[in-house]
């Protein structure tokens, strides 16, 4: 299983989401950028992952503002396959409800 570590110190309490994608081209959200393109997965697995094989793709940030979430392969053809992932806290306040965005990590599948 990949793991991912997600850390925004200065939000702990507020909601995470994680979305993998293909690509890392981005897009903008306003007048920010999202590292992660807005695919086909982006938007398959923003915030519920891919279940049964991911967990903790959406959540609240402890009291230090972090996160885990998993990500496992079941199936074997698919080793090799090159995706990113990213993540974002959620404010409603904030600009289209998004108050961090994170950098893009690539992710191969095991």
């Amino acid at each position: 299983a990949v793991t991912f570590y997600y850390r925004d110190s200065n939000n702990p309490g507020r909601t995470y989401a994680l979305a993998l994608a293909l690509g890392n081209s981005g897009f903008p959200l306003g007048s920010r950028q999202v590292p992660i393109d807005p695919d086909p997965l982006f938007i398959a697995t923003f915030g519920v992952g891919v279940p049964p094989v991911s967990s903790g793709f959406l959540g609240v940030l402890d009291p230090q503002g972090q996160a885990v979430a998993t990500l496992s392969n079941p199936v074997p053809a698919l080793i090799g396959l090159d995706l990113w992932a990213g993540a974002f806290t959620l404010a409603g306040s904030a600009p289209f409800g998004v108050q961090t965005i994170s950098n893009a990590v690539p992710v191969e599948l095991q």
